[in-house]
């Protein structure tokens, strides 16, 4: 089972830029970046690396690594967005507002309401 860092740096991250692919009892999570970004992924991957599949890979630009299938990939997707939001400690925070900034700057019009008041709460 993922300790608290690990579930952190997950749910963060998909309310960032990772994604969970498959089916259920299958899924897992994906974690792809830019090139330029390459310590960030590494970083990701060194904290997740009992989760992870193989290491981080470039390809077309992007590094990027997947996770074995876990159960708690089953449960987060069906949470709503607003719910996975509210489970975020000060790392799931920092790690999704990091996932943000590659994005370029997040403007306070662009965000949902829920996430508004998060935005306004940190």
């Amino acid at each position: 089972m993922p300790d608290e860092a690990q579930v952190q740096i997950i749910l963060g991250s998909l309310l960032g830029d990772a994604r969970i692919e498959g089916g259920a009892g299958a899924r897992r999570l994906s974690i792809s970046e830019a090139a330029p970004r390459e310590r960030y992924v590494w970083w990701k991957y060194e904290r997740l690396a009992a989760l992870a599949d193989e290491p981080p890979m470039t390809r077309d630009g992007r590094v990027s690594f997947s996770t074995i299938a876990h159960p708690l990939f089953d449960e987060v997707i069906a949470l709503p967005r607003t719910r996975l939001a509210g489970l975020l400690t000060a790392l799931g925070r920092s790690v999704r507002r990091t996932d943000e900034l590659s994005h370029g700057p997040v403007r306070i019009s662009d965000l949902r309401q829920d996430e508004q008041c998060d935005l306004i709460r940190e």
